[in-house]
């Protein structure tokens, strides 16, 4: 009897050990991981947004860029609509993460399917829609300049395109903000 309770707690021990040696697994065993790219084409800036100079230095805020995307394999958004909302800062001088002499772009980004119903794309968490996030930290306001720049994308987690996922990537753009989004995502099972 005591043999059996001794085996039954190495096993349960093993187990333990090896889900915490894969996090990744350990956390949700049912997630499954995919590479998405879309190339962003025909990017037209809806909102140049307003320069305002403050105490701790220059605030470029409200920019609105729209672009049309296209997946380069066939994914969830074969075809859509991409939305960038940035901001850019300027600080005079060093201040807590932020160095002077650099532009500090933080902004949200969202690609909606290229038919999704208008009712579909108001509510928070649309199965036609991928959203997330965008920070750089350029040496140039990318507004003011022609140069070609990448920031960092991410994908909180949150119910997108009908699955919960969570990801990360980079966001490439060309002096006309063109370029392209590549997301490694993890998926998990459908919404019911």
């Amino acid at each position: 009897m005591r043999s059996k309770k001794m085996i039954l707690l190495i096993a349960v021990l093993a187990l333990m050990a090896l889900l915490l040696s894969n996090p990744a697994q350990a956390k949700n065993p049912l997630a499954f991981q995919e590479q998405v790219v879309w190339e962003l084409s025909k990017a037209e800036v809806i909102n140049p947004g307003e320069v305002i100079e403050t105490e701790e230095g220059i605030l470029h805020r409200g920019i609105v860029i729209e672009a049309k995307a296209k997946a380069k394999d066939v994914n969830q958004v074969p075809e859509g609509k991409f939305i960038l909302t940035m901001d850019a800062f300027w600080p005079y001088r060093d201040l807590p993460a932020q160095d002077a002499g650099f532009w500090y772009i933080q902004g949200n980004w969202s690609i909606s399917k290229k038919d999704a119903p208008a009712e579909s794309l108001k509510v928070r968490h649309s199965p036609d829609v991928l959203k997330g996030h965008l920070k750089a930290q350029l040496t140039f306001n990318p507004m003011e300049s022609n140069q070609p720049w990448s920031a960092l994308a991410t994908v909180p987690v949150s119910p997108a395109l009908g699955r919960w996922s969570e990801g990360k990537g980079s966001l490439s753009f060309d002096s006309t903000f063109s370029g392209s989004l590549f997301l490694d995502l993890s998926r998990w099972l459908e919404i019911q």
